[in-house]
């Protein structure tokens, strides 16, 4: 009798275990299953071959940048709603072909490439979205190629950038930023001195300049961005041709007013990079733009408040329907 009882509670243990391996074998398919479907492929830009990414499903959203940086930024939960599309500037990543002499990547150029990366995969329509200064780009590209813009998408851009840019960022984090805030920055600042830096080679001294900047750009002073950045390549001539030569002295707002398409633009109240009160003057200027200011974030309020920022850019993209 013993024996018999003895071989029911093993085949009721061998059961239940079955049943549980099976349940999450189920729920493991199902949540792969959930994840953003991804395509991959390569377009030729100007004689380049560049490779890209296609994650998620809906609007086609072209990211004007830098595709390795970008891929991480945005939830799944955006990706049901936007197919976003990273790829690499022309000789903005670690390229075989030389970097093209001075003058010959221009902003008008950088807005033609996204455009042919447009066409190349086929799209009528396309929205653009761009973050920091890149976030410069899909404005041109609405005032350049409005039949092409479905929706332009500008995050932590200001609206020029110049010395009174500079300025406007120096006297808003003296006058902002508290006490706290400018010491935890102190203190990375002498943990991460210019003299340990400049042991660095450039890239790498780039990247750990933004990390060492971290209580300016993020609303939480003492966040480590470092993952973020970690293994990602970009070409050091081109970082110097945009944002030292392009951008160094560069104004579009004059010509805000004819910028047509759909503009949905994010702004972080912690953001002493990008300081809100710069859009005050501008920000009415395109006749269909959404301002919106985070009140917890700094410079990426797409991961800061991520639920927030993806609940405001649905319910814009169902607003926005062209």
């Amino acid at each position: 009798m013993k024996s018999k009882w003895s071989v029911f509670s093993v085949l009721v243990v061998v059961t239940l275990l079955s049943l549980i391996t099976a349940k999450v074998m189920a729920v493991s398919t199902e949540s792969a299953s959930a994840k953003p479907p991804r395509s991959s492929g390569v377009v030729i830009v100007r004689g380049t071959a560049l490779p890209y990414l296609a994650e998620g499903a809906g609007i086609p959203c072209l990211v004007a940048g830098y595709s390795t940086l970008y891929e991480a930024a945005f939830s799944d939960e955006l990706k049901k709603h936007l197919q976003f599309i990273f790829v690499d500037w022309k000789n903005s990543f670690l390229a075989d072909d030389p970097f093209p002499p001075a003058g010959t990547i221009t902003m008008e150029t950088l807005v033609d490439d996204l455009d042919e990366v447009r066409r190349q995969l086929g799209y009528d329509k396309i929205a653009v979205l761009g973050h920091s200064w890149p976030g410069f780009l899909p404005l041109a590209y609405g005032k350049k190629y409005p039949g092409h813009a479905s929706h332009l998408i500008v995050i932590g851009c200001p609206p020029y950038a110049n010395k009174l840019t500079d300025k406007a960022s120096a006297e808003y984090w003296e006058k902002d930023a508290s006490p706290e805030r400018k010491a935890v920055d102190s203190r990375n600042r002498d943990a991460l001195p210019d003299s340990l830096l400049d042991k660095l080679g450039p890239r790498e001294r780039w990247v750990m300049q933004y990390v060492r900047d971290r209580a300016i750009c993020w609303a939480n002073p003492t966040y480590d961005s470092y993952w973020l950045w970690l293994g990602k390549g970009a070409s050091m001539d081109f970082e110097h041709q945009y944002y030292s030569v392009l951008t160094a002295d560069y104004d579009p707002s004059p010509g805000f007013g004819e910028i047509t398409p759909p503009v949905f633009l994010a702004i972080g109240r912690y953001d002493y990079w990008v300081p809100h009160t710069l859009w005050d003057t501008v920000k009415n200027k395109p006749p269909n733009l959404s301002y919106h200011l985070f009140q917890k974030s700094g410079h990426w309020p797409m991961m800061e408040e991520q639920q927030l920022f993806d609940r405001k850019v649905i319910d814009w993209l169902q607003s926005a329907k062209k």
